[in-house]
């Protein structure tokens, strides 16, 4: 039996439901109204975000983690 699952939302949340549910048993439709994600022009949007330990255990379970750490994680001193 395979399962339909439909996720609305692309964010961290939604992208790392869908890639933990994907599977041969379970078809994932990933629904978000904002445009695509830019081309990859090296420039960066100015965004921080802390990611817990359990998030990262998460984002492993996802095979997200080490992709993150490689392409977007920079160490944070403070804002100006």
């Amino acid at each position: 039996m395979t399962h339909h699952t439909v996720i609305v939302g692309a964010g961290v949340i939604g992208l790392t439901a869908a890639a933990l549910m994907v599977s041969p048993r379970c078809r994932v439709t990933l629904i978000d109204p904002a445009d695509g994600p830019p081309a990859d022009d090296g420039d960066v949007g100015l965004r921080v975000s802390a990611i817990a330990a359990g998030s990262v255990d998460i984002l492993n379970a996802a095979d997200a983690w080490s992709r993150l750490q490689a392409e977007r994680c920079h160490p944070y001193a403070g804002m100006c």
